[in-house]
């Protein structure tokens, strides 16, 4: 089951970000762990990039590894540990405990993109290359104005995108400073999910209910059934272990 009213955000090359909404910026020097995506939609969901120097003559930062949360399930591609200008092995790990519960991790035959893929469809598509990784974020309706971080708000409305998170609060608000909103959405060091281990949900509370196509006129809903994200999403690969 296709969702037609998905959304897509990335952030590429030196990283050059692209919100939900169509606004554009750069962000250039900035090293450390910054939310790429958070939804406030039903579901707990999440995603922290980490940044390093790729560009070192003009300290230039590039995405070097991606963190996905959804529910209980935390995996993540990060090649941060590798070597710049070598070939890159990004390495796929399940931080948290248990099952999949239906979400998975793909890539293609080359080795080069990779897909973090979670069962209310919301997936990041990250393309490796020797300098870092360019990332694709992709987002359900269920998260239309429900959205925020880097990516922005996903409300139609690009004039609101920079929405800064205030310090110590739950509140955000629209800043004209570019500065104050991305280091809004830094992360603190030692405290992302490609070092820290969330606070886990209760057992049964993580477990949204799914629904899925079943031929042309139905649709089969219930607590364990994942979406197919291969064949009713349309991204190609294989799993990696």
């Amino acid at each position: 089951m296709k969702d037609d009213g998905m959304a897509t955000c990335h952030s590429t090359s030196d990283p050059r970000i692209r919100t939900w909404d169509n606004w554009g910026y750069d962000i250039l020097h900035l090293i450390g762990e910054f939310v790429l995506w958070k939804s406030s939609s039903h579901r707990v969901f999440e995603v922290h990039i980490r940044h390093w120097l790729c560009r070192e003559a003009w300290f230039v930062s590039c995405t070097c590894g991606v963190a996905v949360r959804e529910g209980n399930v935390v995996l993540a591609v990060d090649m941060c540990g590798g070597r710049q200008k070598s070939t890159p092995r990004p390495k796929v790990t399940q931080i948290s405990r248990g099952g999949l519960k239906g979400a998975s991790v793909t890539r293609d035959k080359a080795g080069s993109t990779f897909s973090i893929n979670m069962p209310s469809g919301a997936y990041v598509k990250m393309d490796v290359h020797d300098w870092g990784m360019n990332v694709y974020a992709y987002a359900p309706s269920e998260d239309v104005g429900k959205t925020s971080g880097l990516c922005g708000t996903f409300d139609g409305n690009k004039d609101n995108d920079q929405m800064m998170r205030m310090e110590g609060t739950s509140m955000m608000q629209v800043t004209d400073d570019r500065m104050m909103f991305l280091e809004s959405w830094r992360i603190p060091v030692g405290e992302s999910l490609f070092d820290k281990e969330p606070n886990w949900l209760p057992t049964g509370s993580a477990d949204p209910q799914y629904c899925d196509c079943v031929g042309s006129r139905s649709i089969k809903c219930d607590w364990s059934q994942k979406v197919d994200v291969e064949n009713n999403i349309g991204k190609p690969g294989i799993p990696v272990n």
